[in-house]
């Protein structure tokens, strides 16, 4: 059933932009595509590996992203961003200054094919009343390990995306960078994460 909803979806977008094509309107439209989230299906055993909003291993949190700009040659990234990362995109796309307020930065220099500074990516899962675990992760910025700490569960997985990208088997206490991959983390959620919550 899933993957009927992602054909019809692939294919009503394909319909969408041939209209813009047809109607002459792709040479001043940009499209941009994205999703919000993934969805478990089972990868993971246990509860948590039904659903979305249950977990922060990579099925959740690797998503689509895609921009179609005019005039902007086609081209694939295997740049590491973040979904906060949009609205700079898109507002720098038409020339629009962001409020100092906004997170994330512009991919549009990835977008024109220039390289990106690389930086990590972060998430959350915050305690709900119907799910009562919390956890953190962190997409390194090369793309190549996922540190996931489990708050809820006081216990830090951490995985080799390059080697083992449906995260079977967890690196924390073997890999000699883990402990720096930790720290990273944990500089996220003392820092950037905490003083955002408090303002």
């Amino acid at each position: 059933k899933y993957d009927y909803e992602i054909a019809f979806e692939d294919g009503v977008i394909g319909q969408i932009l041939d209209a813009l094509d047809k109607n002459s309107l792709a040479a001043n439209t940009t499209v941009v595509l994205m999703s919000d989230h993934g969805e478990a299906l089972g990868v993971h055993p246990g509860e948590a590996g039904l659903y979305h909003g249950m977990s922060l291993y990579n099925e959740l949190l690797h998503v689509p992203l895609i921009f179609r700009v005019p005039n902007v040659k086609p081209a694939m990234r295997d740049d590491v961003v973040e979904l906060v990362d949009m609205a700079p995109t898109i507002a720098a796309l038409f020339g629009v200054t962001p409020p100092a307020s906004w997170i994330g930065r512009s991919l549009v220099p990835a977008i024109a094919g220039d390289k990106l500074a690389p930086l990590p990516a972060f998430s959350e899962m915050p305690t709900t009343n119907e799910w009562k675990h919390e956890a953190k992760s962190m997409i390194s910025p090369d793309g190549k390990h996922h540190v996931f700490f489990k708050i809820s569960e006081g216990r830090t997985e951490i995985y080799d995306l390059a080697n083992d990208p449906d995260e079977k088997t967890s690196i924390t206490s073997s890999d000699p960078k883990a402990k720096e991959l930790e720290q990273q983390l944990a500089a996220w959620i003392d820092g950037p994460l905490a003083n955002a919550e408090h303002e």
